[in-house]
């Protein structure tokens, strides 16, 4: 798996992994839901992480312990942890495909194995299959699973356990470095170095202290961004058309086909980390789409269209191209190229014209809108 480094983003956090709150859409006569974070009623005091919360939940990587609660404070459980590694990993189905005569064998040496919940087995003999959890130590299942426990498996379940075996010998700068196994330095090490996970304001780890699931929502999100996931119900692309009677988007995909996707009553909708809804969706955005079995849109997460940026230059036209159409026209001043739109506006002498009246040695002002000349201000001496 590919990870890509976060470089000097700071995440305030003690996060990681976690089954979180799940699925409990608007009931008859509520009305249709806008926002994923509006279905749970017990975030108040947690609302730094609801943008976490309602993308995880949306993508089903958290299902839920009771409707329209997700128990931000509440600590995870080992086994909790494991079936939502699973789904963030987008594994759930080969866990599911498991038999039981594979996941006996996976687990025949876990001392607790007769302790886990039958819901978890599966996920956690796949995540044994996976090398992220040890295959003969304790698991403890309904245990509180702790930052350190967290980081290693999300090192390795990130595809960087040789990094981190390389990383052993490197400082930790907590000061509570020593209740670190030496083993298991560089794990953290790694995961302070992805930015999986921070320090407390104290310089302190506290490696055995209990994760909690509001955290476990941040880290999950946080992790996301290092992966680049080619997932089998996932499309990628820009917004070419919107279609708001039906709720729609036609895409135009990566590879340069169009497409139109549906979105579900209960689509999550993001601009970069916050919660929007389709109204806030334009045209020209890059979004990710996740699709349910149906092929609807259930989650859309877009990139903001970036402002157009204008600037004005001032000088001598040293160089005039005009090739035949489409191409576009050139023009070179002060040694610099530029693009002429087919739209662009010229003046010249105060009076209206034409790139085709233009000639080198005219003075000109040219505005540049996102690197492409729109209008031209000329001046030529008799």
């Amino acid at each position: 798996m590919r990870i890509r480094r976060l470089g000097s983003i700071m995440v305030i956090a003690s996060v990681l992994l976690s089954l979180v709150a799940g699925t409990a859409l608007a009931g008859a006569g509520q009305g249709q839901k806008h926002k994923w974070s509006e279905q749970f009623q017990d975030m108040q005091g947690f609302e730094w992480g609801s943008s976490h919360v309602a993308k995880m939940a949306a993508k089903g990587v958290f299902k839920g312990q009771a409707e329209r609660l997700f128990a931000p404070g509440a600590k995870i459980s080992h086994q909790e942890a494991a079936v939502a590694l699973v789904r963030f990993l987008e594994k759930e189905t080969e866990s599911q495909a498991l038999t039981q005569a594979e996941i006996d064998n996976l687990l025949k040496d876990i001392p607790d194995r007769s302790k886990i919940a039958p819901w978890a087995v599966a996920a956690v003999a796949e995540l044994v299959k996976l090398e992220v959890l040890d295959p003969k130590a304790p698991f403890d299942p309904t245990g509180h699973a702790t930052r350190l426990e967290i980081a290693v498996w999300l090192v390795k379940a990130l595809g960087e356990d040789d990094e981190a075996q390389a990383s052993m010998t490197k400082a930790l700068e907590f000061r509570d470095a020593n209740l670190i196994p030496a083993n298991m330095v560089g794990y953290v090490y790694v995961a302070v170095d992805l930015r999986l996970i921070v320090g407390y304001g104290d310089r302190t780890f506290r490696p055995h202290q209990g994760v909690k699931r509001i955290e476990a929502a941040v880290m999950f999100g946080r992790a996301e961004n290092l992966v680049d996931w080619k997932s089998r119900n996932e499309v990628r692309g820009t917004i070419k058309a919107i279609n708001t009677t039906e709720k729609s988007l036609t895409v135009t995909k990566t590879g340069g086909l169009d497409a139109t996707y549906i979105l579900t009553e209960d689509a999550a909708i993001f601009i970069g980390d916050d919660e929007k809804t389709f109204a806030d969706l334009v045209v020209g955005m890059t979004v990710v789409i996740k699709l349910n079995g149906e092929g609807k849109a259930r989650y859309v997460e877009a990139t903001p269209v970036a402002p157009p940026t204008t600037t004005t230059v001032t000088g001598t036209i040293s160089a005039l191209v005009i090739p035949p159409a489409p191409a576009l026209p050139q023009v070179t001043v002060n040694s610099t190229t530029y693009n002429i739109a087919a739209t662009a506006t010229v003046t010249l002498n105060g009076a209206a014209s034409t790139v085709g009246a233009l000639q080198t040695g005219d003075s000109v002002t040219l505005t540049i809108v996102s690197g492409t000349v729109t209008v031209i201000v000329a001046t030529r001496t008799p």
